[in-house]
């Protein structure tokens, strides 16, 4: 609890017109930061929510999201533990992109949920629905109502078979 104080206090204390750099939250042990960019930020302390809204990126290793509100939450040894996204929500994970106007990222299960008109691609292929999934680790989509336009790789024959 006091690590995760001694960082809010640093980062309220800055005043954030003047950062250069964007906000860095911590993971605790073993998890990447998340880079955080916005136009404004509030922290709830007793409620352990750090709330960025306007124009908002945050960034954690290859996974990028970008949102008009984005709610950060975490326990109380100040590990975060669930992001939620809302208003004009776009991601992008490796060769993944994503729209929604809602998206809830545990991380503890590594479990995206994309509501109000969720679509994801993967290359040309295309998928919408009423919910989708994304399970982070093996890149695995579930999509419940689903609409899908995909294009089936061509099969192509050696020369001389």
């Amino acid at each position: 609890m006091i690590k995760k104080l001694l960082i809010f206090i640093t980062i309220i204390t800055i005043p954030l017109a003047a950062i250069a750099e964007p906000t860095t939250l911590s993971l605790g042990e073993g998890g990447a930061p998340i880079s955080v960019d916005a136009e404004k930020m509030e922290l709830f302390g007793l409620d352990n929510i750090v709330l960025f809204t306007g124009s908002v990126t945050a960034v954690r290793g290859e996974m990028s999201i970008a949102s008009e509100r984005l709610e950060v939450r975490s326990d109380d040894n100040g590990n975060i533990k669930a992001i939620l996204a809302l208003g004009d929500v776009r991601m992008r994970m490796s060769e993944m992109a994503a729209v929604a106007g809602r998206a809830q990222y545990d991380l503890m299960e590594g479990v995206v949920e994309l509501t109000e008109d969720p679509r994801v691609w993967r290359g040309r292929d295309a998928v919408g629905g009423e919910r989708i999934t994304i399970h982070i680790e093996d890149s695995r989509i579930s999509v419940e109502k689903a609409r899908a336009v995909l294009f089936p790789e061509e099969m192509k024959v050696p020369a001389g078979e």
